[in-house]
């Protein structure tokens, strides 16, 4: 008996200190543009923080440290990733190498380019405007945005985030801000920014986003077992409760 014990006391140790191992292996992000992840006076939020928390959750980990950054800083850390597991969430990306796998989907949004009101923006006649948008995420806006971009027929100009590019947009420095729908009108009805009609661009679909360092072991199993994880707080409705507690208006797949 007392030798079984001691036997069931060594697993146990052992299963605590692969837990522990595991645990320090996974850096999770999320883009620092509210309402998907900010900061206020109680600490880190937002929706892609709070899917982000729940998958740390699911994968036994106590407290996950969500950390906020702009988009270059995400790419960098899954690009550069070189050990363990980097966990966000973010729209497909021609820039993503090819240790970055996006195993399940997160969201579907709109993105679209806003404009102040008496300035309306048309495809027809969307030559020679300034166009804001966050540093390097041109491309994942949508096929059609990024083919003006390459032709030269807007003229792009690079924000760091959200806040700074509806800033530009109201001391009228550009034409318009193109982006996130969801988040762009959520912050315009924040700060009282009176809009003209967004000009849709596309609907893209948000993905959890995983990094696996070369030399992992069972970096395949992870990632399988993180999309299983997703993809039932995406069923049970979960995530759609989630994201529509940021945004009331916000139409999500369960």
């Amino acid at each position: 008996m007392k030798q079984t014990l001691c036997k069931f006391l060594s697993i146990l140790a052992l299963v605590s200190v692969s837990f522990i191992s595991t645990a320090a292996d996974f850096k999770f992000y999320a883009i620092n543009s509210s309402p998907a992840g900010f900061k206020d006076g109680t600490g880190v939020k937002g929706y892609y923080v709070d899917i982000l928390k729940r998958v740390g959750e699911e994968l036994g980990i106590a407290s996950p440290k969500i950390s906020l950054g702009p988009y270059p800083r995400l790419l960098k850390a899954l690009n550069k990733n070189n050990k363990g597991y980097v966990l966000t969430c973010l729209f497909p990306s021609p820039k993503f190498g090819d240790k970055v796998v996006q195993p399940s989907k997160v969201g579907h949004f709109t993105t679209g380019i806003i404009s102040m009101k008496g300035s309306p923006l048309s495809w027809d006649a969307i030559k020679g405007k300034r166009i804001a948008t966050v540093k390097g995420a041109s491309k994942v806006y949508g096929q059609k945005f990024h083919e003006n971009v390459e032709n030269k027929i807007i003229k792009l100009v690079s924000v760091t985030d959200y806040s700074q590019g509806l800033k530009m947009l109201k001391a009228n420095r550009v034409d318009g801000f193109a982006g996130n729908l969801g988040p762009i009108l959520n912050q315009v009805k924040a700060v009282g920014l009176d809009i003209e009609e967004p000009l849709k661009i596309t609907d893209k679909v948000s993905m959890i986003t995983v990094s696996v360092a070369p030399g992992t072991e069972n970096g395949e199993a992870m990632v399988a077992k993180i999309s299983k994880i997703v993809e039932k707080m995406l069923a049970s409705g979960e995530i759609q409760n989630i994201i529509e507690s940021y945004l009331p208006e916000a139409v999500q797949l369960r």
